[in-house]
């Protein structure tokens, strides 16, 4: 499966929330994700050293998986998209149990500027 595209539009030094939901392609159910970790870096471009944000689905955390409702819900702290350049890249990958690994999304990041601060 290839990654879909998903481009973050964030607000710099606001809360970002997001679902997502991941579903089979062919039948359309949701896929069960009880079973699955996941991880996402967000760096100023691809090949950078450098990751500006990494979430997780284990503590400190930052992305949550619904299990058999195949949600995932991300969330980046006012900090963390206010230390956010733009541009930036991001992806994220799921890792079933057994060690199978899926690039999920990926997309370019971009901030919107704070004016109040």
């Amino acid at each position: 499966m290839p990654a879909a595209i998903l481009d973050l539009e964030l607000e710099q030094g606001v809360t970002y929330r997001r679902q997502l939901l991941w579903k089979h392609s062919a039948e359309g159910d949701p896929v069960d994700l009880t079973n699955y970790s996941a991880r996402m870096h967000v760096r100023r471009y691809a090949e950078s050293g450098e990751v500006l944000v990494e979430l997780t689905s284990e503590p400190p955390a930052g992305i949550t998986l619904g299990g058999a409702a195949g949600t995932i819900y991300l969330e980046l702290t006012a900090a963390q998209t206010q230390a956010l350049p733009t541009p930036a890249v991001y992806d994220m990958l799921l890792t079933e149990g057994d060690g199978d690994t899926v690039r999920f999304i990926k997309g370019d990041v971009r901030t919107s500027v704070a004016v109040t601060r």
